[in-house]
């Protein structure tokens, strides 16, 4: 069993041909286990996501695995898109079939192997003879992470893997992602901070194209112990400069504005920091909006 891969960005950048910079001159590496990226919505994520997937090679800078120049021929990464497209009247069995065809999984038995295996990890094997038309958002999530594993890549990269799924959807894909995280290098993008916390052992925040912090979510949180303060909305004053407000946040039915500040500020108490926190702390000390 090989080990997990790792991933440099040098100096990366993307232009679009109206001239948008989509990414600028990043510079990012990704140690093995599971990466998350997160930014608000439009920071470059998809077109980063679509680069270190090999779909996009319009880029200046390196793509280095293990210090070599990625490859796409040599098949290493396994992508699922946020918005992929299957024919809705082909059954479960028939799409993941298809793909494997679309991939050249040789010779045919090692490809009806892999979709069985497949479809039994995503726990898909009691839908396989389900139309994609029929199946829940979850469902089809699922069906898209197994094509993405066809071939056993050794980089797994899934863009936005949980939009649209119910608590018990989500977590049975990142139980599988965790899964698969002792032998892949696993890469997702979110903008929901709380997914990030719950299953990255690193990540990094991108923002227009430019990536403004990585490292370990518990390194991040923890840089703010002390920190992070609540304040009845109705007290808080925003001319006062030593705060930095955060958000405004609904606790046990009251109103509270949520700041950091290096001493406890008047009428304060202090709470304990989350990704959340430094998320948006770090946001506002950029100045970037969000």
């Amino acid at each position: 069993m090989s080990n997990p891969r790792s991933l440099e960005l040098k100096s990366l950048s993307v232009t679009y041909p109206d001239g948008k910079k989509a990414i600028r001159n990043l510079n990012l590496s990704i140690k093995p286990g599971i990466f998350g990226l997160l930014g608000p919505n439009g920071a470059g994520k998809s077109t980063l996501m679509e680069v270190v997937a090999g779909v996009n090679q319009n880029y200046v800078g390196e793509v280095l695995v293990d210090g070599e120049p990625l490859n796409p021929e040599q098949r290493l990464t396994g992508y699922l898109p946020q918005n992929i497209g299957f024919y809705p009247d082909l059954s479960v069995y028939e799409t993941l079939n298809y793909f494997s065809k679309l991939k050249n999984l040789k010779p045919k038995k090692n490809r009806i192997e892999w979709v069985d295996f497949l479809l039994d990890k995503t726990n898909l094997w009691a839908r396989k003879n389900q139309k994609v038309s029929t199946l829940s958002g979850g469902m089809v999530r699922r069906l898209g992470l197994a094509q993405a594993l066809l071939g056993n890549p050794e980089i797994l990269i899934i863009d936005e893997p949980t939009v649209g799924l119910d608590p018990k959807e989500k977590f049975c894909i990142f139980e599988y992602l965790y899964e698969l995280s002792g032998t892949k290098l696993v890469i997702f993008s979110s903008h929901e901070v709380q997914d990030i916390s719950d299953i990255s052992s690193s990540f990094g925040i991108l923002n227009e194209g430019e990536i403004i912090y990585s490292g370990s979510p518990l390194q991040a949180i923890g840089s703010l112990e002390g920190l992070v303060w609540k304040i009845p909305a109705q007290e808080y004053k925003p001319s006062d400069s030593s705060m930095r407000f955060l958000t405004n946040k609904l606790i046990n039915g009251k109103l509270f504005s949520i700041v950091t500040c290096n001493n406890r500020p008047p009428i304060a108490q202090a709470i304990e920091p989350t990704l959340e926190s430094f998320y948006l702390n770090k946001m506002v000390s950029t100045n970037v909006e969000y």
